[in-house]
């Protein structure tokens, strides 16, 4: 609720992070647009349930598998 918080954490929101998580990105652009945060309030949702799911399954990948993710990371992307 605190947009000037929201603004400087979105200004900060870059490289990897933002390659990692463009919904969150795309929900940023829509809520300036709009000024209805319920896009970033879905793609935050989205974003807890994905991210979970990917530190649940880092454990079961081989080596091979997690080493190619630091040349391609858009698999794990959202």
């Amino acid at each position: 609720e605190n947009a000037a918080s929201l603004h400087f954490w979105f200004a900060n929101f870059d490289g990897l992070r933002r390659e990692l998580f463009p919904l969150l990105a795309g929900a940023y652009d829509h809520y300036l647009a709009s000024a209805n945060p319920a896009a970033l309030y879905s793609a935050v949702a989205a974003g807890h349930e994905h991210w979970l799911a990917v530190a649940r399954r880092l454990p079961t990948l081989d080596e091979e598998t997690i080493a190619a993710l630091v040349g391609d990371h858009t698999s794990v992307a959202l």
